[in-house]
C-alpha cells in the first residue's frame, strides 16, 4: 500500500492512512477553517479549547475520533470490534471502572452505532434501542436511582469534569429540549427557568468548562448552568454583549467561556473573572480597534485571541499563567502577523508568518519536579532551548521553495504578510507551501512536528520541563526525523508518537514523565512483550489524562496510555493502569481482575 503521509482537510477526524487511524494532529484551520464538526461543535473550536469540546476527557491534544477507546481520568472503555463487547478496564478508584449491574447487559454484543462518552469519572453509553435511543451512565457522579425515562430520545451528548448534557432530537413530553444527569453542582441537573427560552428557539450544540455547561441555539443565543463562578452564570456585562451578538463559536478554558459573534468582530467572556471571564478594558479595545478576531485560544485559567486585520496577540486571565505577556511577548505580539498559537496549561507559544517564535506563562507539570524547578517563564525556557531560529528556519525554507529571496528582507516581509492575511483562523497548524507545522503541548512543555507534502518528518523541537517531555534526546530526535509521524498524543507530562519507519508502519516512540513518575513517557521493560508490540502495528494511541491543577505544582495524576494494535489487542502502560498487554476477547466476562501490587488497588475487567 502506497503511504502518501499526512493529507487530509483538517486532521483531526479520523481519516485512514494505510489502513489507520491518523489522529490528533491538531487541525489546519486553512480557508474559512472551520473543519468538520462533531455534534454541531467545529474542530477549531475543539481544538482551541483547553477542556476538549467532543464529549470525552480530554485536555491538550484531541484524541483519536474513531472513539473505539475512551478514557475517564482513570480507566479505558474499549469497544471490541470482533466480539462487539465492550471492555471496561482500570483501577477501583471512582473512575467508572466497575459498571453497576444494571448496565452491563448494554456491553455485551453491543451494537455497533453505540457512541461512548466521558467525564472525569463516568462512562455513558448512547445505545441503539427499538425506541430511538438511550442514554446509560455509571460512575461516581450518577445516582443509582436516576430517572432512565429522561434518557430517552437524545440526539447528542456532551461532557464536562462531573456531568453529562444532552440534546433531545425532539422536545420532550414536558416541551424540553435539554436534559443533564451527573453531579448537579457540575450542571448535572438543568434549571427549569432554561427551559422556556429554549422552546421556540432549540438548541444546537452545548460546550463545557470543566464544571459548567453553555448551551448555543439555533439563532445565535448562549444560555449557561452548573457552577455558577465557572461559567455557569452569565455576568451581566456578558449578557449585555450577547444581546447584540449572533454567537458562532465558542471556546473554553477550565473555568471560562468567550463567544464569538458571525461576523468575528466582538467577543464576550464570562466564567471566573480572574481566569478569562472578564477581559480588561483596553483588551478588549485593542481587539475591537483591530476589527475583531480570527480565532481564540484557551489555556488552563486564560485566553490568547489573534485578532482579524493585523494578526495581533491579546491575552487575558490570570496573569502568571499566560494573562499576561511577557515584555519580550508583549513587542512580538504587537508586531501581528500571527499565523499559529498553541497553549499548555498555563503558557502560550505563538509563531509569526515570517518563523519567529515566542512564548510566555508559566511551566511545571504533574509529575514530580525536577529539584531545581520553579515557575520558569516558558519563554525564557524556549529561547534557551534553541527553539526559536530552528523555527524560524522552517519557514525561510519554506519561502525559499515558494521562490522567495530570503537575503530581502522586503521581499519576506511581503511574503509573510501574504501568507497571514491567507489565514481566516488561527490554532495550533499551519499548513505552508508544500508542507505541514504543528504545535502540540501538555503541562509542561511544547513539541513542534514540521512535515512535508509527503508526511515526512523534517524537523522535531521540543521546549519546556525535561522531565515533561521538553527535550528531546539524540536518540528519540534520530527516530522521528526517520519517520512519517501519522500521530502524535500526550499525557499530562509526556508525548507519545505513532509513525512509519520504512517498512515498519505503525511504531509508538514516547518520552517525557517517565513510570516512576507514574506517568507513560517510558516504554516498560517488564513485560518484554509490550516493547515488542509498539515497536509496529500501532493502529492509534489514546491517553489517559487528568486535570491540571490551578497553579504549577507537583500532584500524583497518574495519567497513561492506550494503544491499539491491529491484531485486535491492546497495550497499556503508565500511572493509572497495569502496564500490560490485553486482548478483549480473552478476558473473562465482568471479572474483578486481580489485586495490583504496583497500584495497592484492585484492577477490574468489564465485558
Amino acid at each position: 500500500m502506497d503511504c502518501a503521509g499526512i493529507r487530509t482537510s483538517d486532521g483531526l477526524h479520523g481519516h485512514k492512512l494505510c489502513g489507520r487511524v491518523e489522529h490528533s494532529m491538531d487541525t489546519r484551520l486553512r480557508g474559512t477553517g472551520a473543519g468538520s464538526r462533531f455534534q454541531n461543535i467545529s474542530d477549531e473550536e475543539n481544538a482551541n479549547s483547553f477542556m476538549k469540546q467532543y464529549g470525552d476527557f480530554s485536555f491538550y491534544s484531541i484524541e483519536p475520533s474513531d472513539r473505539i477507546l475512551v478514557s475517564t481520568g482513570g480507566a479505558f472503555a474499549i469497544r471490541d470490534p470482533e466480539s462487539r463487547n465492550i471492555l471496561v478496564i482500570g483501577l477501583n478508584d471512582g473512575y467508572g471502572a466497575t459498571v453497576p449491574a444494571a448496565v452491563r447487559p448494554y456491553l455485551v454484543d453491543a451494537d455497533p452505532a453505540t457512541q461512548v462518552f466521558s467525564t472525569e469519572r463516568d462512562f455513558a453509553l448512547l445505545v441503539p434501542d427499538e425506541d430511538g435511543n438511550r442514554l446509560v451512565p455509571w460512575g461516581a457522579n450518577i445516582a443509582p436511582d436516576h430517572d432512565v425515562a429522561k434518557l430517552r430520545n437524545v440526539r447528542s451528548v456532551y461532557a464536562n469534569g462531573g456531568a453529562f448534557a444532552f440534546i433531545y432530537g425532539q422536545r420532550s413530553a414536558n416541551g424540553e429540549w435539554l436534559g443533564a444527569i451527573g453531579n448537579p453542582a457540575f450542571g448535572g441537573e438543568v434549571p427549569a427557568s432554561l427551559h422556556l427560552p429554549l422552546y421556540n428557539d432549540p438548541p444546537q450544540s452545548i460546550y463545557s468548562t470543566f464544571d459548567a455547561f453553555a448551551v448555543l441555539t439555533r439563532s445565535g443565543k448562549v444560555h449557561a448552568w452548573g457552577n455558577r463562578a465557572n461559567g455557569g452564570e452569565i455576568s451581566a456585562a456578558a449578557k449585555a454583549m450577547l444581546d447584540g451578538m449572533i454567537v458562532t463559536r465558542i471556546v473554553a478554558t477550565m473555568s471560562a467561556f468567550c463567544a464569538i459573534d458571525d461576523d468575528y468582530r466582538l467577543i464576550a467572556p464570562w466564567g471566573n473573572p480572574a481566569h478569562g471571564g472578564t477581559i480588561p478594558s483596553d483588551r478588549f479595545a485593542s481587539i475591537v480597534d483591530d476589527d475583531g478576531v480570527k480565532s481564540i485560544v484557551g489555556a488552563r485559567a486564560a485566553f490568547c485571541a489573534i485578532t482579524r486585520r493585523r494578526g495581533k496577540a491579546v491575552s487575558w486571565g490570570l496573569a502568571a499563567q499566560g494573562g499576561d505577556m511577557s515584555e519580550r511577548a508583549k513587542v512580538f505580539a504587537a508586531y501581528g502577523n500571527i499565523v499559529m498559537c498553541k497553549a499548555s496549561s498555563w503558557a502560550f507559544c505563538m509563531v509569526n508568518a515570517r518563523g519567529d517564535a515566542e512564548a510566555w506563562g508559566a511551566t511545571s507539570h504533574g509529575g514530580t519536579l525536577p529539584d531545581t524547578a520553579s515557575d520558569t517563564d516558558m519563554g525564557v525556557l524556549m529561547a534557551e532551548s534553541g527553539a526559536i531560529p530552528a523555527i524560524r528556519a522552517i519557514f525561510l525554507e519554506k519561502m525559499r521553495k515558494n521562490v522567495v529571496d530570503t537575503d530581502d528582507d522586503d521581499a519576506v516581509e511581503a511574503a509573510a504578510t501574504h501568507l497571514a492575511s491567507s489565514m481566516d483562523r488561527v490554532g495550533p497548524t499551519a499548513d505552508i507551501v508544500d508542507g505541514i507545522v504543528t504545535v502540540h503541548a501538555n503541562d509542561a512543555s511544547f513539541f513542534l512536528t514540521s512535515q512535508d507534502a509527503n508526511g515526512a518528518t523534517k524537523q522535531v523541537l521540543a521546549w519546556g520541563l525535561a522531565h515533561g517531555g521538553g527535550d528531546l534526546s539524540p536518540p528519540v530526535r534520530d527516530v522521528l526525523l526517520d519517520s512519517r509521524i501519522t500521530a502524535v498524543s500526550c499525557t499530562n507530562g509526556a508525548y507519545g508518537v505513532v509513525a512509519n519507519r520504512g517498512d515498519t508502519e505503525g511504531a509508538v516512540t514516547v518520552w517525557g514523565a517517565t513510570l516512576q513518575q507514574l506517568d507513560a513517557g517510558q516504554i516498560p521493560r517488564i513485560p518484554p512483550t509490550i516493547a515488542q508490540k509498539l515497536s509496529g502495528g500501532i493502529a492509534a494511541l489514546y491517553s489517559i489524562k487528568r486535570p491540571p491543577p490551578l497553579n504549577p505544582a507537583a500532584p500524583s495524576v497518574r495519567p497513561s496510555f492506550a494503544a491499539r494494535h491491529d491484531d485486535g489487542s491492546y497495550v497499556l502502560w503508565g500511572g493509572s493502569v497495569e502496564n500490560e498487554i490485553i486482548v478483549p476477547g480473552e478476558i473473562n466476562p465482568f471479572s474483578p481482575g486481580d489485586w495490583s501490587a504496583r497500584h495497592r488497588r484492585r484492577r477490574y475487567y468489564y465485558i
